[in-house]
């Protein structure tokens, strides 16, 4: 894995936001007429639900790794005048 640092949290964090959003946004979808769900439209739900809660675990399993000191920590990023630089 290397060095953790701020830039793969956050890349982690955007990826289980996107996934959590495109598990709900097809739920509210399959239900905007209102009728029972198909067998196919409850797979689609679980593999979208699957692919966010996996995600969210890698997140967790990243921080506690860095918190029990298996992986070491930087945040190279510093921000000058709004803009996101690397040193």
């Amino acid at each position: 894995l290397g060095k953790s640092d701020g830039g793969k949290f956050q890349r982690l964090a955007v990826a289980a936001a996107l996934a959590r959003s495109r598990w709900v946004a097809e739920a509210v979808a399959i239900t905007e007429a209102g009728s029972a769900i198909t067998p196919e439209q409850t797979t689609r739900l679980a593999t979208l639900r699957a692919a966010y809660e996996e995600l969210a675990e890698v997140y967790e399993a990243m921080r506690r790794m860095v918190e029990r000191g298996y992986l070491t920590y930087s945040n190279p990023m510093v921000t000058e005048g709004g803009n996101v630089v690397t040193r």
